[in-house]
């Protein structure tokens, strides 16, 4: 059957344009959400390293007036200056997020080791974790094969099309007063 057949039937079908514009409706709302998360990490990662920055001013302008703990290594490196360790944004980061929510984009990194720093987590809302993110990857692995599933059993198969066309309104009329003809007949 070609293209232009299955065009026609799929036209033919009332439901199958509308879970068309559902899907691609999901899929943008999906893709706005991914770049909306992308973009609240992203100004994290901005702020992150501006007050890192403006730490290591203040304890280059304390360091300079004598103050005794701006100087010494121990307690700058293990507790003060910490120098943030962030995940650079992907290309396509807005269009999979992943779990992002679960694997934090950004560590601080001080001289302590890494079971400090590596255990540190920010309180995350449990459901939203629970659920995850809705992402374009999520539309497309997820709800895509289950439209394309659902068509493919809604509507008739390709070779069989006739078989499962529902008869006109003047073919239903036809046949109605033909069987009752036929009855009279009887």
């Amino acid at each position: 059957m070609s293209l232009r057949q299955e065009l026609h039937l799929l036209r033919r079908e009332g439901l199958a344009p509308w879970a068309l514009v559902a899907l691609t409706l999901l899929l943008v709302a999906a893709a706005l959400n991914g770049r909306a998360l992308v973009g609240v990490q992203a100004r994290t990662a901005a702020a992150l390293e501006d007050e890192a920055a403006q730490t290591t001013r203040a304890l280059a302008e304390q360091a300079g007036r004598g103050v005794a703990t701006a100087v010494s290594p121990g307690v700058v490196g293990y507790s003060v200056l910490g120098e943030p360790a962030v995940l650079p944004a992907a290309p396509l980061g807005a269009l999979a997020i992943g779990q992002g929510d679960l694997l934090p984009a950004w560590y601080p990194v001080t001289a302590r080791g890494p079971h400090h720093f590596l255990a540190r987590s920010e309180p995350e809302n449990p459901l939203r974790l629970s659920i995850g993110n809705f992402d374009a990857a999520f539309v497309i692995v997820w709800l895509l094969p289950l439209v394309v599933r659902c068509r493919s059993t809604w509507s008739p198969p390709s070779a069989n099309a006739a078989c499962w066309r529902w008869p006109s309104p003047r073919a239903r009329a036809r046949r109605a007063s033909s069987s009752a003809r036929s009855r009279r007949a009887r």
